[in-house]
């Protein structure tokens, strides 16, 4: 008896996950909540650009509230910036904080950022070694740069 509770209660709350979470046609996008579920930015339906832009949004807000203080804003854009994941673990994350001081640095950007924008993107490109990206203008601290977010879990890059 108590096997079969159990199992009911199983199938039920398996039943209420995927309606919940599930895409239907008869309900608005559940991109975001597919996102938050899995913890990557669009889910595993968006198209690449959304995703894309949605990963490069949450990594510029990360950087400017995080700056070069350490906290949890900043390890966030560094892993946003290296995987597009809030957080990784050990070694992956201490390259990725490496990895984004030197992306910071190459443009002078290593200090507070104090205002930024999206202006433009995103195109689609493909370099050797890189794969397909997605190339965004953005602004930083008044600076026109361009960068490219990757279609796979790799580093944002500067275009320019």
């Amino acid at each position: 008896m108590k096997k079969l509770v159990v199992a009911i209660v199983v199938i039920a709350a398996v039943g209420f996950c995927f309606k919940k979470f599930a895409p239907s046609s008869d309900k608005p996008s559940t991109e975001g909540k597919l996102a938050g579920v899995f913890g990557r930015y669009g889910g595993s339906g968006s198209k690449p650009e959304v995703k894309a832009r949605k990963r490069l949004d949450a990594f510029l807000e990360s950087w400017k509230a995080g700056g070069t203080t350490g906290n949890d804003a900043e390890q966030a854009a560094a892993c946003l910036w290296a995987r597009g994941v809030r957080f990784t673990g050990g070694e992956e994350f201490r390259d990725a904080m490496d990895g984004f001081d030197r992306f910071r640095r190459s443009k002078d950007l290593y200090g507070e950022i104090s205002s930024y924008s999206v202006d433009g993107g995103p195109t689609h490109g493909s370099v050797e070694g890189r794969g397909a990206y997605n190339e965004f203008a953005v602004t930083i601290n008044g600076a026109q740069h361009k960068i490219g977010v990757p279609e796979k879990e790799n580093p944002l890059f500067w275009l320019d």
